[in-house]
């Protein structure tokens, strides 16, 4: 017979092969299968197991409980993301109150301003923390960047082409020269971390944050790079 229900508390393929495991033991059961994403479980046992058994089991370990929907379980993988990605949030954050700031003080304003200031604004704050940590951040981005890899110089002067391009952003300064470095600069970065996502591996730390803090690249990584990218594209053409 076969008894289905979900189980929350799951963080990563190791805790699914656990609670398989001390599921599969109770007496009477064949198999056991928990998807990690839903919590999901079935059981393939030779006889009715009580839910009583199934909850003894999992107490074992705190973190996991036999639940009826698989709400608790993708709410708890939703606030471990969240949690996990925070400082990458916060410096969205911060690059939008610096760009509202210049421009309320610089009096811009209009979509082909705007997007100059959110460029520049964007490089300023993530050139910041690549250039408090250079070597942490051409080390980090030489594991999944083609050209940091086979040319190490080019991660350690990579925060300071992004000062520079803030720089002609904030001052106007060639800004065709500017929009075309950053949508190759910015493309480039993209493909990059699109070809790491498709290795379905152990994702490298994502250096975008100067190694300060551990986040692992994800579709986050690429759709960041894809705006920049996309945004000094329709820059070039206004």
């Amino acid at each position: 017979m076969r008894i289905a229900f979900y189980v929350t508390g799951l963080n990563c393929s190791g805790c699914v092969a656990n609670a398989q495991a001390l599921l599969a033991a109770i007496p009477g059961a064949t198999s056991a299968h928990i998807s990690l994403y839903t919590g999901k479980t079935l059981i393939e046992s030779s006889r009715p197991i009580p839910r009583s058994e199934i909850d003894e089991v999992l107490a074992t370990t705190p973190r996991y409980r036999a639940v009826l929907t698989p709400w608790p379980q993708l709410a708890y993988l939703g606030k471990r993301k969240l949690r996990k990605f925070a400082p990458l949030l916060v410096m969205f954050g911060i690059v939008a109150l610096i760009a509202v700031a210049v421009m309320r003080i610089t009096g811009a304003h209009g979509f082909s301003e705007g997007m100059r200031v959110v460029m520049a604004s964007y490089f300023i704050a993530f050139g910041a923390l690549k250039v408090a940590n250079v070597r942490a951040f051409a080390r980090s981005y030489g594991i999944y960047d083609p050209i940091a890899s086979r040319i190490p110089a080019y991660g350690y002067a990579y925060p300071f082409i992004e000062w520079a391009l803030a720089t002609a952003y904030f001052s106007s300064w060639h800004l065709a020269l500017a929009n075309g470095v950053t949508a190759l600069l910015m493309s480039q970065k993209a493909y990059s971390v699109y070809k790491t996502l498709q290795k379905k591996e152990s994702m490298p730390q994502c250096a975008c944050l100067g190694g300060f803090f551990t986040i692992p690249i994800s579709y986050v990584t690429l759709f960041e790079d894809s705006v920049m990218a996309a945004m000094a594209f329709a820059s070039l053409s206004l």
